[in-house]
């Protein structure tokens, strides 16, 4: 039997035709589908409107928060008597909650906009030195003990090195706001196969079972000052270079993301 669609006039039929066993002759069974065609076409076009409606409200409660704060320290600057040195915090609290604003914004352009894989040779060793010295200052800052354990063995990636960059370092805050004072973050590289796995440990509070498999939606976000934008673009990142990132975690017990790439030509020729 061959099945087909064509379109007739402003219609969409599907005819089924079959070969009849004996007499050497033929059935054709005509649909019209072209309501099928529009209800579906409806459906996609509904819940298009829908994520974008949900994206949209997540963005405004992301903005409203920092906003509503810099309008308030912003007034306050405006009052007088205000002695200098309450000015002068304000004004701090307030160009703080603007760059939030700006970091956000910075984010869902980043998110929109997706990652080209590039051409960039590198060594994950050095990348991963490089994000490690990116990153150290503010985790002694923060009282967190941070252990870099390189087992990459000289593989090398290629792809876009400002994108990896990013993602990596996006995994690295994620695990530093999740983890208090006192606590540690490990960051690995792994060598397997084909496969280069790149890792980040911590010993903070893990990620709840219900919020697992939410933990990479846009916007979404366990922390009050988070722009729930980070793993979604460290995903995106992961992806366009043909890799993912896992998430393992025992609620209490702490959290690890890997990210997953293959290594590239380049790699495996050497």
């Amino acid at each position: 039997m061959t099945v087909g669609e064509w379109l007739l006039g402003e219609g969409l039929v599907s005819i089924a035709e079959s070969t009849l066993a004996s007499g050497g002759g033929k059935i054709l069974v005509i649909h019209d589908v072209s309501a099928a065609h529009r209800m579906k076409a409806e459906l996609e076009r509904n819940q298009r409107l829908a994520a974008m409606g949900e994206m949209a409200a997540s963005l405004a409660h992301q903005l409203r928060t920092p906003l509503a704060a810099a309008l308030l320290y912003s007034a306050n600057l405006g009052q007088a008597g205000v002695a200098d040195e309450a000015r002068a915090r304000f004004s701090e609290k307030a160009s703080g909650q603007l760059r939030r604003l700006e970091r956000l914004i910075q984010d869902v352009l980043l998110f929109a906009r997706g990652e080209s894989i590039g051409r960039d040779l590198m060594l994950a060793g050095d990348l991963l030195q490089e994000a490690a010295q990116t990153v150290e200052p503010l985790m002694r800052e923060h009282g967190i003990e941070f252990v870099t354990v390189d087992g990459c063995n000289e593989a090398k990636i290629v792809g876009s090195h400002k994108a990896l960059f990013g993602a990596l370092v996006n995994l690295l805050e994620n695990a530093m706001q999740a983890t208090p004072a006192g606590g540690k973050i490990c960051l690995t590289g792994k060598k397997s196969g084909d496969l280069l796995a790149l890792g980040v440990r911590d010993t903070g509070p893990g990620v709840e079972l219900g919020k697992q498999t939410r933990i990479f939606d846009p916007f979404f976000t366990t922390k009050g000052q988070g722009t729930g934008l980070g793993l979604a673009i460290a995903l995106g990142v992961a992806r366009a270079h043909g890799g993912s990132i896992e998430l393992f975690s025992v609620p209490g017990e702490g959290a690890e993301f890997v990210m997953i790439l293959p290594l590239g030509a380049v790699e495996s020729e050497s």
